[in-house]
């Protein structure tokens, strides 16, 4: 059985002067579908690193090479029409507000060593606006909606295959 490559659209942030990066503008996504093109037609493709405690991209990239399946994701990849159309079959991952607020005040204080006072202010200012107005409706065009709060086993062994 193949490994599937997991390409993150996190990978293609660019440095976003207003410092809010919860935007779809925030992400080079054409850049994305480039790689994702050359990668569906077995071509290598030299993928950006993204620094998440510089907010920038390194200057080293890496080379990924095709493979016979790709998982696309990102908060805005089933938004983003440009994307959906590349991808063969969606799932959305439901999560409740709380949790993803908590797993976010864990992430960015341990990786970005932020105080949870300034997360907090960061998720109501844009993060959950931009959620609310634009991440939700990704579930509306998925082929398979999760629950980002039960185990996997059950999540995937309630699906029933179309």
């Amino acid at each position: 059985m193949a490994v599937p490559l997991l390409l993150s659209h996190d990978r293609y942030y660019r440095y976003m002067p207003c410092g809010n990066y919860d935007l779809p503008e925030a992400l080079d996504t054409g850049l994305m579908i480039t790689h994702l093109k050359w990668l569906r037609s077995s071509y290598s493709a030299e993928l950006p690193v993204y620094d998440m405690i510089t907010n920038s991209r390194k200057r080293e990239t890496e080379l990924v090479h095709p493979h016979p399946i790709i998982i696309v994701e990102g908060i805005f990849v089933l938004t983003l029409s440009e994307i959906l159309e590349y991808l063969d079959f969606k799932v959305y991952v439901e999560t409740p507000d709380d949790l993803r607020m908590n797993c976010r005040i864990i992430r960015d204080g341990k990786e970005k060593l932020r105080s949870e006072s300034s997360v907090i202010q960061e998720w109501q200012a844009n993060v959950m606006p931009t959620h609310e107005e634009l991440v939700e409706s990704g579930a509306a065009v998925a082929d398979l909606v999760v629950s980002g709060e039960e185990e996997y086993k059950e999540n995937i062994f309630s699906f029933n295959a179309v």
